[in-house]
């Protein structure tokens, strides 16, 4: 893959904060890249930083090979689709297209080209001659998504562009994004705060927190293999508990304690003693430093508490707490008998028949592979 932008040592402070640390990242061509993290992580400030908006405090910036610093946003081979999409409400929507190449001094026969492109792009040519206030919220979207790629920049920049949509539209406009993307053949550069538009639309995601980055990985790798504590509890829901490395001298055959069923130890296996669980097994690469166990509520496995789990995996007793109905999927709750709090998800898989009931008594089981050890 080819670099399109790199971005190195950048740092950018307000007064004595820091809202982005030393942030080093290489964005490919035709890339579509998220910028992931809580409110305040710095992603904003980093978008901007790369439109032209802000001024890094310190390092440096290259889009195709050349150096950004001190060129102003309109001399950047970017451009940018804000979250308000600021489109001019006395135009229709090819005006508001046309904008910025009658700006330039593009030929008029041109520009009309150009934007007829564009309309087509994002399918849009019906509402041409319609100001912003007769187009819905994702009509709107799609005119400032239109505007931003008729300079044919090498790279667009979204700055939370579904958080104005309701829900059902906004789901509809990450594959509509999604489409766009590869029709237009452009880098995209998305900052959001939600996750599930993050694994949705991009090839690659950089979790940010406090003003550096996390982790940056695929959208499978950081969901089923996060690098910490953080990543974890960020993306997706994540059972997690503290949890210590047991001495190498402790059994490695299956055994049963009060609570937990311990499967055959595998080699390469870590044993970890996770509080309200116990020994269990973790199979794959754990932290040395691990000081917790995480693990995903669809990787938990309800059965009745006379069924015995399935070959190979761990179980223990626990007593239902609290049922949460999510249409196709039911989250429970459960304490095991040592204390341990967890949240399974089980797919509601019959209409009629609810799946637990508050105070039933349990077996819940789960792969060692689906454990994850990390440090806190």
């Amino acid at each position: 893959m080819t670099p399109l932008i790199e971005i190195k040592n950048i740092r950018k402070t307000f007064g004595a904060a820091a809202a982005v640390e030393n942030v080093s990242l290489t964005v490919y061509d035709k890339e579509f890249l998220a910028l992931l993290g809580p409110s305040g992580c710095g992603k904003t400030t980093l978008l901007r930083m790369l439109g032209g908006f802000e001024t890094p405090t310190s390092g440096e910036i290259f889009i195709g090979g050349k150096n950004m610093r001190g060129l102003p946003p309109n001399r950047r081979p970017v451009n940018m689709v804000f979250q308000s999409y600021a489109l001019f409400p006395h135009m229709t929507a090819r005006e508001n297209i046309a904008y910025g190449l009658r700006v330039v001094k593009t030929p008029p026969k041109e520009t009309e080209e150009r934007v007829r492109e564009a309309l087509a792009l994002v399918r849009m040519e019906k509402f041409a001659e319609k100001p912003p206030e007769q187009l819905s919220g994702g009509q709107r979207q799609r005119i400032a998504l239109a505007r931003a790629l008729v300079k044919k920049p090498k790279a667009l920049l979204l700055d939370e562009p579904l958080s104005a949509l309701d829900a059902k539209l906004r789901e509809a406009m990450r594959a509509e994004l999604v489409k766009l993307q590869k029709s237009a053949g452009v880098t995209f550069v998305i900052v959001t705060h939600d996750q599930d538009e993050a694994l949705s639309v991009a090839g690659r995601i950089a979790v940010m927190r406090e003003g550096a980055i996390r982790q940056i990985d695929e959208p499978r790798a950081l969901y089923e293999s996060p690098a910490n504590k953080f990543v974890a509890d960020f993306i997706g829901r994540m059972n997690i508990l503290p949890a210590k490395r047991a001495p190498s001298s402790q059994p490695s055959q299956p055994s049963q304690t009060e609570t937990i069923t311990i499967t055959e130890m595998r080699e390469g296996d870590a044993l970890f003693n996770i509080d309200g669980l116990g020994l269990c097994p973790v199979r794959g690469d754990a932290a040395e430093d691990a000081a917790v166990a995480a693990i995903r509520p669809e990787k938990l496995t309800l059965r009745a508490a006379n069924e015995n789990p399935a070959p190979g995996e761990c179980c223990a007793r626990a007593k239902v707490t609290d049922i949460s109905y999510r249409g196709g999927e039911t989250l429970v709750t459960v304490q095991t008998e040592n204390g341990a709090t967890l949240t399974a998800a089980s797919a509601n898989k019959s209409r009629n028949i609810p799946p637990w009931s508050p105070g039933e008594s349990l077996t819940i089981s789960w792969s060692p592979e689906d454990i994850i050890a990390l440090a806190d």
